[in-house]
């Protein structure tokens, strides 16, 4: 399945980013989006700053994203009308996929247990975040009780931007 890539300086956003149909892999510590019919952009994942959710408005109709910020350039991320060459559960794997990249392997500490940070997929085929200790899984829903800053932020960021591009669904 394919997302929808664009790039931009945020110095001069412009008013309708020009999308390009991509794949996307992650090689080491590489986000590459190889762009349809040729070329790819290629980002160092410990390079970005912040990853958001963005309701991309300039859409008829409007359409949920996600952004991802580095020092001087921004990428949206979407999904196409077409249901034959889009879906959201491609945008949710490239969201597990990169969250898994930032943060899985991460020793932390969560209710007062300690473990490994994973982004797992349930049976309902969603994500989540699981710390995985000797004896058991938990369940990561409060990011407020990481103990680690950087780690608390990017848990933060991954549990807010899955609610995000899952509401719509859970509203229905």
């Amino acid at each position: 399945m394919l997302l929808e890539v664009a790039t931009y300086s945020p110095l001069d956003p412009p008013k309708f980013p020009k999308f390009k149909m991509a794949k996307f892999k992650i090689d080491r510590n590489t986000l590459v989006f190889q762009i349809k019919p040729m070329g790819e952009i290629s980002i160092n994942i410990r390079d970005i700053r912040k990853i958001e959710g963005k309701i991309l408005d300039f859409f008829d109709p409007p359409r949920k994203g996600i952004e991802i910020e580095l020092t001087n350039i921004r990428i949206l991320i979407t999904i196409g009308d077409n249901p034959l060459a889009y879906s959201k559960e491609t945008l949710l794997n490239f969201l597990a996929t990169l969250y898994s990249t930032l943060l899985n392997g991460a020793f932390i500490e969560y209710e007062r247990q300690y473990g490994t940070l994973k982004v797992i997929k349930k049976v309902d085929n969603g994500y989540e975040l699981a710390l995985i200790t000797e004896k058991k899984i938990i369940p990561v829903k409060d990011w407020k009780k990481v103990e680690n800053p950087e780690i608390k932020t990017r848990v933060r960021e991954f549990l807010e931007l899955l609610n995000f591009l899952t509401q719509e669904e859970q509203e229905q």
